[in-house]
């Protein structure tokens, strides 16, 4: 079943639409990837999906409007993990990861046994639990985005937006966290993930949109959808294909010749 959707979701920037009438859901159970080039609007789609952008068109937490909720509601339903990671303050690590639980916590009021819980289960997820003492401006940046991405596990939110969340990490790191994204769709949670390996892509996600320019062109099961025809339209590159464990392998090869 649907848990979150965006119908017709469009975002201008100036007089330039930079997303056009886009739809997108995802259900319980679910890992939604959203792949396409650079400036092909799928950062913009996710920060409308959560309502952290002003978009016409209607995005939806279980049928409500999620402009209705109020911003506590909305965090403790759906977290997100940006792109852009900056840290300039000397915040000791544990101490972000908790950040995560304060749409949970009345203000002023001291963390809950299941805030601590909460906090110290993404940190093991996310492989930081060494880091905890250390202070967040003195972490590399593979580091930060683990810590990050703890942040926003300890909401515990039924739905997770990810924004190009392996970006930054080692190979180990990056199956650890897909697999751990999948892991949370296993259990019934939705998990979208903004991806620009393909390979990771077919591999892990159910179902896959592709945006270019703004618009979707296509969507589905990654094995339908990441065809020859549609990588060289949309990326300009031709790949290599094959099989392991019952798996799609995709590799991109070369770009592709006029």
């Amino acid at each position: 079943m649907t848990i979150l959707s965006g119908e017709r979701i469009s975002v201008h920037r100036g007089a330039r639409r930079v997303l056009i009438d886009a739809d997108v859901d995802v259900a319980r159970g679910e890992l939604v990837g959203l792949l396409g080039p650079n400036g092909a609007g799928k950062t913009t789609l996710l920060k409308a999906l959560s309502g952290l952008l002003p978009c016409t068109g209607r995005a939806t937490f279980e049928g409500r409007d999620i402009r209705a909720m109020s911003p506590d509601e909305r965090s403790r339903r759906i977290a997100f993990l940006p792109q852009t990671i900056e840290a300039h303050w000397p915040m000791p690590v544990t101490a972000v990861v908790a950040l995560g639980r304060l749409p949970h916590r009345r203000h002023f009021t001291p963390p809950a046994q299941a805030d601590r819980e909460a906090v110290r289960n993404a940190m093991a997820q996310t492989d930081v639990t060494s880091l905890a003492s250390r202070r967040l401006n003195s972490l590399s940046g593979g580091e930060l985005a683990r810590v990050f991405l703890a942040r926003a596990l300890a909401v515990e939110a039924p739905v997770l937006l990810a924004d190009e969340p392996v970006s930054h990490l080692d190979p180990g790191h990056q199956l650890a966290v897909l697999d751990l994204f999948r892991q949370r769709a296993d259990r019934g949670d939705a998990v979208i993930v903004v991806l620009h390996d393909l390979g990771y892509a077919a591999r892990y996600c159910h179902r896959i949109y592709v945006l270019d320019q703004g618009v979707t062109v296509a969507q589905g099961r990654p094995t339908d959808v990441l065809s020859d025809d549609l990588l060289h339209r949309v990326y300009g590159i031709s790949a290599a294909r094959a099989s392991h464990d019952g798996q799609s392998i995709l590799v991109p090869w070369q770009v592709a010749r006029p």
